[in-house]
């Protein structure tokens, strides 16, 4: 039976409600919080793939402007309050009868009575960092359509715009266009740029080779084709590279929606309607986590690997098997959650035996890489032979090719028969430095002479391979391309003592993006700090406080640039003569001002108090 392309669109959908049996998605129980009844647009959309996490939410667009009224989405009470510098800056969480919580982040202010209260509450803590939960719920009640607050740009926001979410009991976010809302327009199917082939176990081929192979994509009305033709073998998965589109906005947002037919067959569904948070770092294992690292480029993975336990999938794992001489064709849909659809389709014919064309590459030195739980090794062939030695502690183990193209030999060692000390080819000798054997989903310690490692159930997606190296001042954990799912407790004992100056001394990250302080503690000699990435790491000492110059003055309210070298702001506090007065930070712009107040004027001596992370203190003082 040949099934039609709105046959294809009906399949995916059928199986919402087995996935959202136990989430309500009610229609109609809430309003827009923007302009409610008129066209919106969306800067973001919810699970969209962002830097270490998923999205929570959808972005709604504000003309660029600030200070536009942000209407209660329904009946509700105010449980929870937060001001913050980065993160969601102001946000206000409104708990409601059906017992879903909605949250409105980046606002500029809230409502008068709320701010008057939280005022007061910041004076009394001498602080603007506040975050007050369960509050009591007669304390601020709210009406369907009440202004709670006004639209901003306040925390981690790129611009204006109010971050929009709905959480079901249990804080799982939910996605908000499930509940209606049709003031955003979106009758546009996804865009779709590149699919990848990757073969996920040894005696895998595609293209005769064991490799990763990105196919570009080409547009045949609402179908995308590959033009090549794809020959393959063994254990295969799809990824795909694309986003999804909306009317009159050139913003792209996630593809939520996947199905993968295999003649006719479904193999994979993933339906992101809602996700647990204690889960959204998994996004660096549902992506290809190396391949972002290298190339900036998401690509999403349409199978489900060991250690992915995000709630998306039913329950087949999209992995195709490709046999021999057999013709495969697959068909991809992705929709939106407005069910618009686009497809990919393309053939897979099976074969084993494929050898590519011959090419003449440079000769180069012996490489090797782990993939999942084997040592692939590529070398320059020589006449000496197809094969090379694995020395493995006190044995040594020949290793034949898993094949041979053109001047290389590939090949394919087991990790879990043994950690190699190193590897012989004919061409060289090349050291491995595997340090131990890391199981995923238990606790696991790695004491070192100077450098100790602390595994949580929960730290690792998959087994690591460990790799470690000490130096005097600086140490490497494997490379930043193994994803973590919680941080990662490091203890380092340097070679100087923790004299005074030690107490000023951090562990840092290093990457392309530059040197990232890690908020260290001291026990004795050691260093210890926690990291949610592998990679190089370095000692260094902050010993300079943080700086700070006027920017703005009038006769009720100064306003400061300040910055720091290196471990970054902690604390800051304003006092005009001796009096404590509430400032507040923006991190992104650098920027920490006075809050107006009535009948407030800046007359006499103002101290502005600014601590980095590293404990470095100093008061800046203004006569005015």
């Amino acid at each position: 039976m040949i099934l039609k392309k709105w046959n294809w669109v009906a399949l995916v959908f059928a199986f919402s409600g087995v996935y959202c049996q136990t989430i309500q998605f009610e229609k109609n129980f809430f309003i827009f919080p923007i302009r409610p009844g008129q066209t919106s647009f969306l800067s973001g959309g919810f699970a969209e793939l962002r830097t270490n996490h998923f999205h929570a939410g959808i972005d709604i667009k504000t003309d660029g402007r600030t200070g536009i009224p942000v209407h209660a989405a329904a009946d509700g009470y105010v449980v929870r309050l937060k001001t913050s510098a980065t993160g969601y800056g102001n946000a206000l969480y409104l708990k409601h009868s059906n017992g879903k919580v909605t949250l409105y982040g980046h606002l500029e202010s809230f409502h008068p009575v709320i701010e008057s209260y939280l005022l007061e509450q910041q004076y009394a803590l001498q602080t603007m960092e506040i975050d007050i939960d369960s509050l009591p719920p007669h304390l601020f009640t709210f009406k369907k359509g009440d202004i709670i607050g006004y639209s901003g740009n306040t925390g981690a926001s790129a611009g204006p715009h109010l971050h929009f979410e709905i959480r079901s009991e249990g804080d799982i976010p939910l996605d908000p266009l499930l509940f209606g809302f049709r003031e955003v327009i979106d009758n546009l199917p996804p865009v779709l740029e590149k699919i990848a082939l990757v073969c996920l176990s040894p005696q895998a081929r595609i293209n005769g080779e064991h490799t990763r192979k990105e196919l570009f994509l080409y547009k045949y009305g609402n179908t995308y084709k590959p033009k090549e033709t794809v020959y393959a073998y063994g254990n295969i998965g799809i990824e795909y590279k694309g986003y999804d589109i909306a009317n009159q906005t050139i913003n792209r947002y996630g593809v939520n929606y996947v199905t993968i037919f295999q003649n006719q067959t479904e193999v994979f569904q993933q339906k992101i309607t809602h996700f647990p948070f204690h889960l959204t770092k998994a996004i660096n294992y549902y992506i290809n986590y190396p391949i972002w690292k290298h190339t900036h480029q998401k690509f999403a993975r349409a199978y489900v690997q060991d250690g992915n336990a995000l709630p998306f999938y039913n329950s087949q794992n999209g992995i195709l098997y490709i046999e021999h001489r057999k013709f495969y064709t697959i068909k991809l849909v992705f929709q939106d959650s407005r069910a618009n659809a686009t497809f990919v389709e393309f053939d897979i014919l099976g074969n084993a035996d494929y050898v590519p064309s011959s090419s003449f590459p440079q000769k180069e030195a012996t490489r090797w890489q782990v993939e999942e739980n084997w040592l692939k090794i590529t070398s320059w062939k020589t006449l000496q032979g197809d094969t090379c030695l694995i020395h493995v502690k006190d044995s040594v183990f020949r290793l034949p090719a898993a094949y041979v193209l053109s001047h290389t030999c590939t090949f394919l060692w087991d990790l879990r028969q043994g950690l190699p000390d190193s590897i012989t080819t004919s061409f060289e000798t090349t050291v491995l430095k595997f340090s131990d054997f890391v199981p995923s989903a238990q606790p696991y310690q790695y004491l070192g002479n100077r450098l100790q490692l602390h595994f949580q159930e929960n730290t690792l997606f998959d087994t690591l391979y460990l790799q470690v190296q000490e130096h005097s001042e600086s140490f490497q954990i494997n490379t930043d391309e193994i994803p973590l799912l919680s941080s990662l407790e490091i203890r380092f004992r340097p070679l100087f003592s923790l004299g005074e100056l030690g107490k000023k001394t951090g562990i840092c990250r290093l990457s392309n993006k530059g040197i990232k302080w890690l908020e260290t503690r001291y026990d004795g000699d050691w260093l210890i700090a926690n990291t949610l990435e592998l990679g190089k790491f370095v000692l260094q000492n902050d010993i300079e406080p943080p700086k700070a110059s006027l920017v703005r003055r009038t006769l009720s309210q100064l306003t400061f640039r300040i910055s720091d070298n290196l471990s970054g702001i902690h604390a800051y506090k304003g006092y005009l003569n001796g009096e404590y007065v509430l400032m507040r930070y923006d991190a992104k712009s650098q920027l920490v001002w006075t809050v107006k107040r009535p009948h407030h004027v800046f007359h006499g001596k103002f101290l502005l108090y600014l601590v980095d992370k590293a404990g470095n203190e100093v008061f800046y003082e203004l006569k005015l």
